[in-house]
C-alpha cells in the first residue's frame, strides 16, 4: 500500500577473468636468465548498467484498475476516568464492557475502486518528460466519484523536478493549496499514484536506493484545517503533532514472465503522536502511531510506463477519546492492500 541478488556479480567476475587472462598471455621471455616482466594490461572498463528511463513517445497513454481493501482489528480497550472527573467503578466497568463489545463486533472491511489514467503529456528539449496521472476514485458515502490529477516532471536521470496536484472537488483543492511539495509527494505515494520512484535506477538485480523523508505533521494538519474555514481553523488549530520519518527502499528484481521490469518497494515509518482538543467544548482526541510498514512490487514496461503493482500496508496505532467523564483508549491494527492491473 523483497530483495534479490545474483547476476549483479557477473561484471566484476568477468573483469577479474579478463585481467588474469592478460597476465597469463604476456610474452614468455624465452631463454633469458631473468624473465622479462609482462606488459601491464590496459584497465578494464565495464559498461555502466542501463537504467529505467521514461522514453515513451509523447501522447502515449494507458489505464490501470486499482482496488484498495482495508481491514481494522481492535485490541482490548482501556477505560479510565477523565482528568478531574469522578467516575464510579460500576460506571467504568459498564463503559469497559460497551467498548469491548464494539471491538469484538469490529467494522466492515472497506473496499474502494479507482481508475488510473497515465499519459506522457510532453517532453522538453533537455529530455524532461511531463507525466500526468489522473485517478478517478469512488468514495464511500458519496454518490459521485472524485478525480485527482498528478502532474510530474521527470528529468532524464530520473529526478523529479516538478510536482503539482489538483482535484475536481473544490474543498479538496482548498486542502491541497495548503500543502508543500513534500507533503504532496507523501500523499501521492500513499495513494499509489507516485510513479517516479524507480526512474533512473540501474536495471541490475539487487541494485536500488534508500530514501528517508521527515514530515512535519503539525504543519500539515494545521494547513488542512485552515482550508476548511475560519470556524474549523479556530476549533482545530490547536492540534499538536510530532514529526514522522519514513524510509523507503527500492530494489530491482529483474524481468517477469511478461517482460516487465519489476522493482520491490518497502517502507517503514517511525511512531508519532497527534493530539487535539481537551479544552473548551472540544473533547480530547489523541492518535498514537506505533509504527507503519509497507511492502510490494511495481512493474514498468520497456518504455518506462507503469504496469501491474501491489502494496500491503500495516499500521499499528491507538486512539484515545474523551466521552463524557471517561477516557477510552482503543488499540488497533489497520491493514490496507492495494492492487493495480492494466486494462
Amino acid at each position: 500500500m523483497n530483495r534479490i541478488t545474483g547476476p549483479a556479480r557477473l561484471p566484476s567476475t568477468l573483469g577479474r577473468l579478463t585481467l588474469a587472462g592478460a597476465l597469463l598471455l604476456g610474452p614468455l621471455g624465452g631463454a633469458q636468465t631473468t624473465p622479462a616482466a609482462p606488459p601491464r594490461p590496459a584497465p578494464v572498463t565495464m559498461p555502466a548498467a542501463a537504467t529505467l528511463r521514461l522514453n515513451a513517445p509523447v501522447g502515449t497513454s494507458l489505464q490501470l484498475a486499482l482496488v484498495t481493501e482495508s481491514r481494522v482489528a481492535f485490541g482490548t480497550p482501556e477505560v479510565t476516568a477523565a482528568p478531574g472527573k469522578q467516575v464510579t467503578p460500576a460506571a467504568l466497568k459498564a463503559a469497559q464492557a460497551q467498548y469491548a463489545k464494539l471491538g469484538r463486533e469490529g467494522v466492515p472491511a472497506q473496499r474502494t475502486t479507482a481508475k488510473m489514467f497515465v499519459k506522457v503529456a510532453g517532453r522538453a528539449a533537455d529530455g524532461t518528460t511531463t507525466l500526468i496521472t489522473s485517478m478517478v476514485q469512488s468514495v464511500p458515502g458519496m454518490s459521485q466519484s472524485m478525480t485527482m490529477r498528478i502532474t510530474q516532471k521527470i528529468a532524464p536521470n530520473g529526478q523529479l523536478t516538478g510536482l503539482s496536484l489538483d482535484s475536481d472537488d473544490p474543498q479538496v483543492n482548498r486542502v491541497l493549496a495548503g500543502m508543500n511539495a513534500g507533503q504532496m509527494a507523501d500523499l501521492i505515494r500513499d495513494s499509489g499514484g507516485d510513479l517516479s520512484g524507480a526512474y533512473g535506477l540501474p536495471l541490475q538485480v539487487g541494485a536500488g536506493q534508500q530514501k528517508s523523508v521527515t514530515i512535519d505533521l503539525k504543519g500539515l494538519f494545521q494547513g488542512m484545517f485552515s482550508m476548511l474555514g475560519p470556524e474549523a481553523a479556530r476549533a482545530l488549530g490547536g492540534v499538536q503533532a510530532t514529526p514522522v520519518t519514513t524510509t523507503t527502499t527500492t530494489r530491482y528484481a529483474g524481468l517477469n514472465a511478461q517482460g516487465l521490469h519489476v522493482f520491490n518497494v518497502a517502507s517503514q515509518s517511525g511512531g508519532f503522536r497527534m493530539s487535539l482538543g481537551g479544552q473548551g467544548d472540544l473533547p480530547l482526541m489523541v492518535m498514537e502511531l506505533g509504527g507503519m510498514g509497507s511492502a510490494g512490487t511495481v512493474s514498468y514496461r520497456a518504455d518506462g510506463l507503469p504496469g501491474p503493482m501491489t502494496q500491503q500496508t500495516t499500521v499499528r496505532m491507538a486512539m484515545t477519546m474523551q466521552e463524557d467523564n471517561v477516557l477510552v483508549k482503543i488499540p488497533m491494527t489497520v491493514t490496507t492492500t492495494l492492487t493495480a492491473q492494466t486494462r
